[in-house]
């Protein structure tokens, strides 16, 4: 169940879903959900959406050019303040950084 949820949520992730929308889908309780995720993977689903969206916003910090506002829509966030403390959480730096740092150079 949690990892059909898992690779639901990698499909999913862009979009915004509900504790609610994540019980149903693998047809439990939300209470059981969060309960065997949690077990399953050291992470509440909450958590692990998170981890799953900065992921992708690195990966597009290093390979494109796309303003950080429109990264932080694309990888299903609104508010780009509270993505960047997020990020910074996560990573230990603010997206702006971690592009310049580890932006990958592409050779034409």
């Amino acid at each position: 169940e949690i990892s059909e949820l898992q690779d639901w949520l990698e499909q999913h992730y862009r979009t915004a879903i509900s504790i609610e929308a994540m019980a149903t889908q693998v047809s439990l309780a939300p209470r059981t959900m969060i309960r065997r995720f949690k077990r399953a993977t050291g992470q509440t689903p909450q958590q692990y959406l998170q981890f799953l969206r900065v992921e992708e916003a690195k990966r597009l910090l290093g390979y494109d050019d796309m303003p950080i506002s429109q990264i932080v829509n694309e990888i299903g966030y609104e508010d780009v303040s509270s993505f960047t403390r997020l990020f910074k959480r996560l990573t230990g730096f603010s997206p702006g950084y971690y592009r310049k740092s580890f932006q990958k150079i592409n050779i034409v």
